[in-house]
């Protein structure tokens, strides 16, 4: 199956791009917004659900984007508990092996219990810490949920060493069953890098707010532009436009 596109955004402006046929069958909701507003999201899945549509793909995300640090793992799993996912994403630190270690154990009853499988995020400062990581997440989670195995590669790889391409080749070469299904988690500051990860082998989607947020401001995805612009009170937006629309539309294009 081609990459697919998901849109990152508030409620509101989720439920506009439902009402436009936009938001499509992949999506990644962040959990801190889904906990402020249950009933909202859950009449939102709930219009989104197809249960002829086999390709329906839901992650949870844990906001550490949006916040700064992930939510506590167990407000992720009563997110997911709201949206019914398909997996939700593990507690990390952002470039930080050794914390995302010291997280997840501190958090290991709640993990333990949790019902979702979990989407493995690598960390490390370089790329050996990196690889690190993946090794242990491999070797000591990837068997708590041997029947799943879901892969999330932070956009900030790309943005330090360009490109998330030796990262997905890595967790690729396991050898692990069944075969990684691979998210990309956000989009780069090198768009093209982007579009290259999003053919490679194993990588199911791309998640990023910038094409709605370049939109709000009347500004076409175009692949030699600023990519990430501030977003300001983005998260409080309520209305979408038609460049929203068209820049969805260019990206879903992009990356098939």
């Amino acid at each position: 199956m081609p990459c697919r596109y998901s849109p990152v955004g508030p409620i509101k402006i989720l439920e506009q791009l439902q009402d436009a046929d936009a938001l499509g069958n992949y999506l990644l909701l962040v959990a801190h917004d889904v906990l402020a507003d249950d009933i909202g999201y859950s009449l939102l899945l709930d219009d989104m659900h197809n249960p002829n549509d086999a390709d329906e793909f839901i992650i949870m995300d844990n906001g550490v984007i949006e916040l700064g640090k992930a939510r506590p793992f167990i407000d992720v799993v009563g997110a997911a508990e709201v949206a019914l996912p398909d997996c939700v994403v593990m507690p990390d630190v952002l470039g930080d092996y050794a914390a995302t270690r010291t997280l997840m154990e501190s958090q290991s009853k709640v993990i333990v219990d949790c019902p979702f499988p979990l989407m493995k995020v690598p960390q490390g400062s370089d790329l050996s810490q990196i690889v690190a990581c993946i090794d242990w997440l491999h070797e000591e989670i990837h068997p708590m949920w041997p029947l799943k195995n879901y892969w999330g590669i932070p956009r900030w790889i790309a943005n330090k060493f360009e490109t998330r391409a030796p990262v997905i080749d890595y967790i690729n070469r396991l050898g692990a069953e069944p075969v990684p299904q691979i998210h990309l988690l956000g989009m780069s500051d090198y768009w093209g890098d982007d579009l290259l990860c999003a053919i490679l082998h194993n990588v199911m989607g791309i998640d990023s707010a910038n094409p709605i947020v370049r939109g709000l401001l009347d500004l076409p995805m175009q692949p030699a532009s600023q990519l990430h612009l501030p977003r300001g009170d983005y998260w409080e937006q309520t209305k979408i436009n038609g460049t929203v629309l068209e820049n969805i539309a260019y990206v879903r294009e992009a990356i098939t």
